[in-house]
C-alpha cells in the first residue's frame, strides 16, 4: 500500500474504520513514512539516522510521524518547521512537542561538545529563533553559554519579531544583552556586538 493510499485511509472518517483498524493503520502509516525518509536518502544513497531525517523532513512528514516518534528528537527539528507544523498538529501536541524542543535544547547546553552542535550549521536566523531558554543559559557558575555563538546579525532578527513565541521579549533582550556587556562571557564576536549596541539600531535592543 503507497504512502499516499495509507494516508487516505487515515483520513477517512471514523464510522468507515473503527479504533482497532485505525491504530493498525497509523502503525503503518508510521512505519512507511520512517523507511521512506531514512532508506536511501543519505549521503552516497546510504541510510540517514531518523534525527537527521525529521531535521530535513516536511511538516507533511513530521506530522505523519505522530508525536510519540517525533517526541524524542524534538530537537532537531527548526524552528520554522515548528511554525509549519501549527497548521498539521493539534494545539496540544503542538505545546507538547514544543516542551519537549526546548527541554532537550537546554539539556544539550550542559556540555560543551552537545552545546556546539546545537548551533551547529543552523543560520542566524535559526539561532535568533532558538528558544530563549537556550540563549539564556548559563552553566552552573552563572556564566552565559551561549553568547559565544551569538553575532550582530542574530541580535538583528532577534529585535525584528515575529509571531513565533520563543522570540524574546523586551526583559529577555535586556537579560541577554547584560550576558554580552558584562565581561564574563567569551567569544569571537563580543566588541561587535559591543560596538553594535552603541549604534541606532542596537540602542533599541
Amino acid at each position: 500500500m503507497s504512502h499516499a493510499q495509507v494516508k487516505g485511509l487515515l483520513d477517512a472518517k471514523n464510522d468507515v474504520f473503527d479504533a482497532g483498524s485505525q491504530a493498525s493503520l497509523r502503525t503503518a502509516y508510521t512505519a512507511q513514512t520512517i523507511n521512506r525518509m531514512t532508506v536511501g536518502t543519505g549521503a552516497g544513497g546510504g541510510n540517514r539516522g531518523l534525527p537527521e531525517a525529521i531535521s530535513k523532513g516536511s511538516a507533511e512528514d513530521l506530522a505523519a510521524l505522530g508525536l510519540p516518534t517525533l517526541a524524542p528528537h524534538a530537537y532537531s527539528i527548526s524552528a520554522a518547521r515548528m511554525d509549519d507544523l501549527k497548521s498539521k498538529l493539534t494545539p496540544t501536541e503542538l505545546q507538547n512537542l514544543n516542551t519537549s524542543r526546548t527541554n532537550q535544547l537546554v539539556s544539550m547546553m550542559a556540555s560543551p561538545i552537545s552545546r556546539a552542535q546545537v548551533f551547529s550549521g543552523k543560520s542566524d536566523r535559526e539561532i535568533a529563533r532558538l528558544p530563549k531558554e537556550v540563549l539564556l543559559h548559563t552553566d552552573s557558575g552563572g556564566k552565559p553559554t551561549a553568547v559565544q555563538y551569538l553575532n550582530r546579525n542574530v541580535l538583528d532578527i532577534i529585535i525584528q519579531g515575529n509571531t513565533n513565541d520563543s522570540f524574546m521579549n523586551s526583559t529577555d533582550r535586556q537579560k541577554l544583552k547584560s550576558y554580552i556587556t558584562g565581561g564574563q562571557a567569551i567569544g569571537p564576536n563580543i566588541k561587535d556586538m559591543n560596538d553594535w549596541f552603541s549604534t541606532v539600531r542596537g540602542a533599541g535592543f
